[in-house]
């Protein structure tokens, strides 16, 4: 019986999943019909559109090119005149500035000569400084080694006269010890 029940209900439940799955399918087709139809029109519409937009495109294109022409060729003359102002304009800086560095060059040339000038009085003035200070430096040896004589002689005439000093110290005293 339990067997019989669990048969009747899976029965109910297999009619009512056909019937379930019949209506799904029915309105799957007419979603599938639907959208088709949807996408068709749509289709249509966007292929009017895209049409539309590319004349009014092209349309746009020829004016914009025919404007940049026009303004190139406005351009290029402008261009054209300021050029050749330019170039007149330049070709008097271009004269002046010749004419300057042919001024500058006279200068430069003064200037090196009077470095040269410089340069040679400042070899002559530095011969003369060296041939003065190796005098200079002769004399001051010249000086030292009889200074140094002169102190050596000193010196030994110091030791002697100490000599002499000492003997006649001792003579005094010998002298102070036999008066006594």
């Amino acid at each position: 019986m339990v067997e019989q029940k669990v048969l009747e209900m899976l029965n109910e439940l297999m009619g009512e999943i056909k019937k379930t799955r019949a209506d799904l399918t029915s309105e799957i087709t007419q979603t599938r019909a639907d959208l088709t139809s949807e996408i068709t029109q749509t289709r249509a519409d966007l292929s009017s559109e895209i049409t539309q937009t590319r004349t009014d495109l092209s349309n746009e294109i020829l004016q914009t090119r025919t404007d940049l022409s026009n303004e190139i060729l406005q351009t290029r003359a402008d261009l054209s005149s300021e050029i050749t102002q330019t170039r007149a304009d330049l070709s008097g800086e271009i004269n002046t500035i010749k004419s300057e560095v042919g001024r500058n060059r006279i200068l430069l040339e003064e200037v090196q000569n009077q470095i040269k000038t410089v340069a040679e009085g400042v070899t002559s003035l530095r011969e003369q400084t060296v041939q003065q200070f190796e005098t200079l430096t002769h004399y001051v040896n010249e000086k030292t080694s009889l200074l140094e004589k002169v102190i050596r002689n000193d010196v030994a005439e110091a030791k002697h006269i100490k000599g002499i000093l000492g003997e006649h110290e001792v003579s005094i005293r010998h002298l102070k010890s036999k008066s006594l």
